[in-house]
């Protein structure tokens, strides 16, 4: 059983060299003058298993 709902194993995607990479989202810009906070807020599970499905199938 997958560990996420959204998780398929073994499966090749036709046309991943085409995908746009994931956005990482980020804090907005009148926010990042108040501190030092990491600007990048990290994908979430959803995106970043796309980000990596994109990744590994590249063969090029």
């Amino acid at each position: 059983m997958p560990a996420y709902e959204w998780e398929i194993q073994g499966v090749l995607d036709e046309g991943f060299a085409s995908w746009a990479r994931e956005k990482v989202p980020e804090i907005e810009m009148g926010i990042r003058h108040q501190g030092f906070n990491e600007v990048e807020l990290g994908y979430e599970n959803k995106q970043a298993v796309k980000e990596v499905r994109r990744c590994l199938q590249c063969d090029l």
